[in-house]
């Protein structure tokens, strides 16, 4: 069942997150994937298959929420990185916590990710 108007609701909603997104980002129609404050080997696989099924998101990815998480988020970004390579993208990692580069560095892989 449509409600009657729900079409230009639907448009208005659409116009009003492409220009949210050209404001937090002006070359790219898609919003980052933010990444949850918790990754640990235990939600790591979900979080790959939720960024693999938003693949276009992932050309940015915020950090600025992550404060607690283990190796297994650099294999996350690591799966991440290696999809979008195939597909001639980049994968460009933002808000970087300390403890993130200092641990990617701990395994040889600053410059692999880009930071």
């Amino acid at each position: 069942m449509v409600l009657k108007g729900s079409s230009n609701f639907c448009k208005s909603a659409i116009s009003n997150w492409q220009q949210l997104s050209q404001a937090i980002n002006p070359k790219s129609s898609i919003m980052p994937f933010l990444l949850p404050s918790t990754v640990t080997h235990e939600t790591a696989l979900h979080l790959e298959k939720e960024g693999l099924l938003n693949l276009p998101a992932l050309a940015t990815v915020d950090c600025s929420h992550l404060n607690n998480f283990d190796s297994s988020v650099l294999t996350v970004l690591i799966s991440w990185q290696t999809r979008l390579r195939a597909k001639h993208q980049q994968l460009l990692i933002t808000n970087v916590p300390e403890k993130l580069r200092v641990l990617a560095g701990v395994y040889g892989i600053l410059t692999l990710l880009g930071l």
